[in-house]
């Protein structure tokens, strides 16, 4: 977190990470669709908006998921 936090990229973590973002400068998204039973997080620096690489990392991370039936609802609208 703390490279997201200098600008040197961008993450995606599970949700137990979450209480450590408290002391970095990051804004934590909840990743909602699809629904999977670990929820992850995209990290950005504060008050940096989203952009199409990051969008773009979040469905193939999904498809990844799905194609190795890794969580099986993947995809699933809740």
């Amino acid at each position: 977190m703390a490279m997201v936090e200098a600008g040197a990229g961008r993450t995606v973590l599970p949700s137990f990470v979450a209480a450590a973002a408290q002391r970095y400068a990051v804004t934590l998204r909840p990743i909602t669709r699809p629904r999977v039973p670990l929820e992850f997080y995209e990290i950005t620096r504060a008050g940096a908006p989203r952009n199409a690489l990051l969008v773009e990392f979040g469905r193939c991370l999904v498809g990844v998921m799905k194609q190795h039936e890794a969580f099986p609802q993947a995809g699933r609208k809740s």
